[in-house]
């Protein structure tokens, strides 16, 4: 196990195109409601995964995320959520989100595009402000007051549960995450309940530089060749992600 990893890795252009590749999905109707096909919650687990084989304190963080711009030029205000949203919060260093994707059946949002939530800030290629907030009326506050602002953009964040990352169970990961990704994923390989632990393995390795990139494959081989990855090679290579180590004196996202 090599100890070049860095927390910084995760939010290189190399990791984020590969994790974006693996579980962002096209836009779709999930029970009635439309999703951008983010897949937060399959983007947090591994990245919680990878952050607890280098025993790096984290919590897997629950609860409803807000994009929003003002008006620009015009009276109208735009606003988008997602609820139940899924992202980390790393000890050390703050809040992670990789997960998201601004929204392109909103006109106007053509030209935003948002790498994730990093530390404290939103990292965009246009100014974006943010916000944590812990009870509805602060969130609601939040977003209303955000679209007053006349060209402003803002990732508003209502953080509803967390778990600490040590306490993530690996048994049947798939079913765990509990995703429409997870769930096809499950489906089609219904002997491979590792599948998942499969894919942050080849993401670790793809960073020590170890694993070559699957972007250049059709999307519906991508996970056949995650699941050729051997048992052992990610067992032996991930010891941490089995005997999790509980990290003492850790403090709760706030």
């Amino acid at each position: 196990m090599s100890g070049s990893f860095r927390v910084e890795s995760l939010t290189s252009s190399e990791f984020l195109k590969e994790i974006h590749y693996l579980f962002w999905r096209a836009p779709f109707n999930n029970k009635g409601a439309h999703d951008c096909g983010w897949g937060c919650r399959d983007h947090a687990a591994i990245v919680t995964l990878l952050l607890r084989n280098f025993n790096i304190p984290s919590f897997l963080c629950s609860g409803r995320m807000a994009l929003v711009t003002g008006p620009n030029g015009g009276p109208r205000s735009y606003g988008y959520t997602v609820d139940v949203h899924s992202w980390t919060f790393v000890e050390g260093i703050g809040w992670l989100d990789i997960s998201i994707r601004v929204p392109r059946q909103i006109a106007p949002w053509g030209k935003w595009k948002i790498e994730g939530l990093i530390g404290t800030s939103i990292q965009a290629n246009l100014p974006t402000l943010f916000s944590v907030v812990k009870s509805s009326a602060e969130f609601e506050n939040d977003l209303e007051a955000a679209k007053c602002v006349p060209g402003g953009r803002a990732a508003i964040y209502h953080i509803q549960g967390h778990q600490p990352g040590h306490t993530l169970s690996i048994d049947n990961l798939t079913r765990w995450v509990d995703s429409p990704h997870s769930r096809r994923v499950a489906a089609e390989f219904p002997s491979d309940p590792i599948i998942y632990l499969k894919a942050a393995y080849h993401l670790y390795m793809l960073i020590e530089g170890r694993r070559e990139t699957l972007t250049s494959l059709p999307k519906a081989e991508v996970w056949k060749h995650i699941s050729q990855i051997s048992d052992e090679a990610v067992l032996s290579s991930m010891p941490r992600v089995l005997r999790p180590t509980a990290a003492a004196g850790l403090r709760t996202p706030r």
